[in-house]
């Protein structure tokens, strides 16, 4: 596999040269800016263990805008012999007004690494006091000055500006692109519509004729079927008729048949009844012996049961007392 990845040699380092107006700034803001340029942190090729930065000019160090008290506050520190007690103190103002250009080199080389890279990176540093620096610098070693714009901005953010300038342009011309790809597909949809419109009118009209036609053939066979059954119904009445009245006389003769037969029936159902009542009569004192017997025979039937369950239960019993004492033989064995 292609290492992705990729590290930049000292050979393919190509510096430039910006241009930082350090006029009505302050001293951290300027140095911050200051020290990406020269890390180069804004490249994309960014390797942190080579000198890869651009180099910087910073002008009109002497007009920075300082806040708050730092004028009376701020202390710089230098020991002239490092000997004890030669340790000497200068406050803010005094190093703006005796050499400024210290001020931004002090920040900026607390901002870069501490060894021998970092030593090497602040070479690509020059500060001047006000707007006037070597015109030989500018023709021999600046390839591109670059003027620095106004508070937190810098020439990273102008490029940025540029570049989503760019997509935005590229972006409408896409739209117009799908606009105009858009419009023969609407065309395309609508003509497709008119056709399946066309379709449908020319199917609901054919239906509509075959239905004619056929209401059309329909009807003189409804005519000649009215006319063939118009004989038929009156032949088939008259037949009905004809075979209803015998059945009507049979009906007749029939219930005069059934009453006079309840007519004999009467007296014998009469004696009927008599001769059970007195059939009747012995059968209660049948009936209770019957249940008794039944009641004995259940009731030896549940004492056999518990009968056969308290067996059951004395075989299981034997069966455990053994399996135990079994138990106890082997483990008597063992020991």
């Amino acid at each position: 596999m292609e290492r992705i990845t990729k590290f930049t040699n000292v050979r393919d380092v190509n510096k430039k040269w910006y241009l930082i107006d350090a006029k009505g700034q302050a001293v951290g803001r300027v140095a911050v800016e200051v020290a990406k340029i020269l890390r180069g942190k804004s490249k994309p090729t960014f390797t942190p263990n080579i000198s890869m930065g651009d180099n910087v000019i910073v002008i009109n160090a002497a007009k920075v805008k300082v806040t708050g008290r730092k004028l009376a506050n701020k202390l710089y520190y230098r020991h002239a012999t490092n000997y004890v007690g030669n340790l000497k103190k200068f406050t803010l103002e005094n190093i703006l007004d005796d050499k400024p250009e210290f001020a931004i080199e002090h920040a900026v080389r607390l901002m870069l690494p501490k060894n021998k890279l970092g030593r090497k990176m602040l070479k690509g540093l020059r500060v001047y006091r006000d707007d006037k620096y070597p015109q030989e610098m500018v023709v021999t070693r600046v390839e591109e000055a670059v003027k620095a714009p106004k508070l937190k901005e810098t020439v990273k953010v102008e490029e940025v500006k540029k570049v989503e300038e760019a997509s935005k342009v590229e972006e409408v011309k896409v739209e117009e692109v799908e606009k105009v790809e858009e419009a023969p597909k609407a065309e395309e949809v609508k003509v497709e519509e008119t056709r399946k419109a066309e379709k449908l009118e020319e199917v609901k009209v054919e239906e509509v004729k075959v239905e004619e036609v056929e209401k059309v053939e329909e009807a003189p066979k409804t005519e000649e079927v009215k006319v063939e059954e118009a004989p038929k119904a009156k032949e088939v009445k008259k037949v009905e008729k004809v075979k209803e009245a015998p059945k009507a006389e049979k009906v007749e003769e029939v219930k005069k048949t059934k009453e006079v037969e309840k007519v004999k029936e009467a007296p014998k159902a009469k004696e009927v009844k008599k001769v059970e009542k007195v059939k009747e009569a012995p059968k209660p004192a049948k009936t209770k012996e019957k249940a008794k017997a039944v009641k004995t025979k259940e009731v030896k039937k549940v004492e056999k049961v518990k009968e056969v369950l308290k067996t059951a239960k004395t075989k299981e019993n034997t069966k455990a007392i053994k399996a135990k004492e079994v138990k106890k033989a082997e483990l008597n064995k063992e020991e």
